[in-house]
């Protein structure tokens, strides 16, 4: 499965995180529940491949201009997706500052959708 073969709600809310992040030049990491199934990516369509693969999905934001001590990109946070909760995908996230712009545009776009159904 993929991003494509999601719910429409899910898919929407997921497309608004991944536009927030990638215009902000963070580079994505795909855990399928099993493995590492992408890492340190900025290909919408490889990280769009790799959504959805089971029925959770954690991604990874790491941004490429600033280093942690061990010289990797400094992670910015992580967000949990359960697949099938239509406008509630985002089950947990990071609670930090970066994390809550960068989830901000999704989280409308979540509440819109909650709002309609």
């Amino acid at each position: 499965m993929s991003l494509s073969a999601l719910l429409s709600d899910e898919r929407q809310i997921i497309e608004a995180l991944l536009d927030a992040a990638l215009s902000r030049g963070l580079v994505v990491s795909v855990y399928d529940g099993e493995e590492w199934a992408l890492t340190g990516s900025d290909s919408r369509p490889a990280i769009a491949a790799n959504v959805g693969a089971t029925d959770c999905t954690t991604l990874r934001f790491r941004d490429p201009a600033r280093f942690d001590q061990h010289g990797k990109p400094a992670s910015v946070g992580s967000v949990f997706l359960v697949h099938g909760n239509g406008s509630d995908v985002i089950a947990d996230y990071s609670d930090n500052a970066d994390m809550a712009a960068l989830l901000a545009p999704a989280l409308a776009v979540a509440d819109r959708l909650a709002v309609v159904s």
